[in-house]
């Protein structure tokens, strides 16, 4: 049994007493194929899968629909349209997703490096909580260098940020991890390496952290929620409750809404994240478009803590080879014929008609492949799909051109840059306008001194 000197009873978390009765327990499996030292001991690491090479991430990311039947060119219009929907489910993952989901991998990772129950230090934490018979904040690991810090996912709406989320989760597993053994001795002990909850809809410290709880009960029902009845210290109340469940990270989605409160309590919850984070030694990754940067503008000394371990920006599809593989993947779900390939063209058209934004790519490439089967139409023309564009997407047609223009660099109205704030990166917009002015100056002067240098020549042959 795992012992603290000569007590003799089991290492038993207690609010799990009831469930080991029933035998309402998800057992922890361990790898064996752990290469980092530092991680090859430590049950809470080996119980969620390895770090992801680019090519593992890759895999992890993408997503198609299952393969079509061999005959399905042949079956009618009318069934065939039903399978245009797949497209809204093809996901071709880009370098910054890929670098996502590494990144959140090494983060929850990393927050195990100082907690390792086979370790005899962190096992008389745990057995603190034991003879409380209640959750404890435990103090930040000996060895840790600080208290721990964040990571901040930004980008535009439709860039991929709920995907990369969603498959990072999966990947880790999302379900409590229940251990029976601790170094070899009997124990019963949960961990969950990652939490998911999204912002919206909470409007205050308490909101927010009852949904962190709320989330942990419904993985566990031990009913944590209900410790926020009691107490209005919230850091204290959700560090106690993280670190007695050995947590690994938490992820909040949707944090650019935090802009819609107002500033007290806006600071408060900043305040509740980092100071949590500081209190339990575990890190927070806030993910968010790209109206989070005024967030973190406005509140300078809060975000540096939140986004010390990296921000990870998803931009839109960039055009080029990345359009041409997603646009690909869309084309292999068309239902109009068989033999038809995508035009060459096609990538640049999606470009112009859709600013690279993911979600309108799937609105786009799907009534269009339904138009072109109603219409059983055997090739397409430029003009074709930009008039098909022109009225399937014309409620975001200004916008797009918008985007297209701040995105090249080109002006762009202070009012419409506002506007179109959740998609617009105010900061990059600007360099790119200082980036063109600046081409734009090199290639007038380039000019200037060709005519300056022909008329001379020109001066020269009349002599």
């Amino acid at each position: 049994m795992v012992r603290d000197g000569n007590d003799d009873r089991v290492l038993l978390a207690p609010w799990l007493r009831d469930r080991s009765i029933n035998r309402l327990i998800e057992v922890a499996q361990y790898r064996t194929d752990e290469r980092n030292p530092i991680f090859r001991n430590n049950p809470l690491v080996t119980c969620f899968p390895g770090p992801l090479t680019h090519i593992g991430a890759q895999a992890v990311l993408a997503a198609e629909p299952e393969k079509r039947p061999r005959d399905f060119f042949s079956l009618p219009v009318e069934i065939r349209k039903e399978y245009a929907e797949e497209v809204k489910y093809v996901f071709v993952p880009a370098p910054p997703h890929i670098k996502a989901i590494q990144r959140i991998v090494g983060i929850v990772r990393d927050s195990y490096r100082y907690r390792n129950p086979n370790d005899s230090a962190f096992e008389r934490s745990l057995w603190r909580i034991v003879m409380a018979q209640a959750p404890i904040a435990l103090s930040p690991s000996k060895g840790a260098l600080g208290p721990a810090s964040g990571a901040v996912m930004i980008g535009p709406t439709g860039s991929g940020k709920s995907t990369t989320i969603a498959r990072s989760c999966e990947y880790i597993g999302y379900h409590r991890r229940t251990h029976e053994q601790f170094g070899g001795r009997p124990c019963l002990w949960p961990s969950f390496p990652i939490l998911r909850v999204s912002a919206a809809g909470r409007t205050s410290e308490r909101q927010l952290a009852v949904a962190i709880a709320a989330e942990l009960d419904s993985l566990s029902e031990p009913h944590f929620e209900n410790l926020f009845k009691k107490s209005a210290d919230h850091v204290l109340q959700l560090s106690q409750m993280l670190t007695a469940n050995l947590v690994g990270a938490v992820l909040i989605d949707d944090v650019q809404l935090l802009s819609r409160v107002g500033q007290r309590l806006r600071e408060g919850m900043l305040n509740l994240i980092v100071g949590t984070m500081e209190t339990s030694g575990v890190p927070f990754i806030c993910a968010g478009t790209i109206l989070l940067q005024d967030v973190l503008q406005r509140h300078r000394s809060q975000s540096e803590k939140l986004f010390a371990q990296g921000v990870l920006e998803i931009p839109p599809v960039r055009a080029g080879e990345e359009m041409h593989d997603i646009c690909m993947k869309m084309w292999q779900r068309q239902i109009a014929s068989l033999k038809m390939e995508m035009p060459p063209w096609f990538p640049n058209e999606v470009t112009r008609k859709t600013a690279g934004i993911r979600r309108y790519i799937a609105e786009l490439c799907g009534p269009l492949f339904v138009q072109m089967a109603e219409e059983n139409l055997k090739a397409i023309s430029v003009g074709y799909v930009r008039d098909f564009a022109d009225q399937q997407l014309s409620g975001i047609a200004v916008g797009v051109e918008i985007m297209n223009r701040a995105y090249k660099g080109q002006s762009v109205d202070s009012y419409q840059l506002k506007k179109y704030e959740e998609y617009i990166d105010s900061d990059a917009y600007r360099r790119q306008v200082l980036i063109r002015a600046a081409r734009v100056k090199a290639v007038n002067e380039r000019r200037a001194k060709k005519e300056m240098e022909r008329q001379a020549t020109k001066k020269t042959s009349r002599k």
